[in-house]
């Protein structure tokens, strides 16, 4: 479980993906989702590089936005 409040809102849109020479990588959930993904890869004994594994996350990261949008679009009142 990731705890959100650690970490600084936003800071992620300033990201160059370079995390390793980043100073606030322990405060960035991108930075903390991306070592969740990789650990929950290798537990499973996955290449967390392959193409057909990184695509299969590309996929449940859509899915995962498809439905925060119509989360939010339900709680200002339009209807999907």
């Amino acid at each position: 479980m990731i705890k959100k409040d650690r970490f600084i809102a936003g800071i992620y849109n300033y990201c160059d993906r370079w995390c390793e020479h980043c100073a606030f990588r322990f405060r960035c959930f991108l930075y903390a989702k991306e070592e969740k993904r990789i650990a929950k890869h290798r537990a499973k004994g996955e290449d967390p590089n392959d193409w057909k594994v990184i695509i299969k996350d590309i996929e449940e990261s859509f899915t995962e936005t498809k439905q925060l949008l119509y989360q939010t679009a339900n709680e200002m009142g339009a209807r999907p």
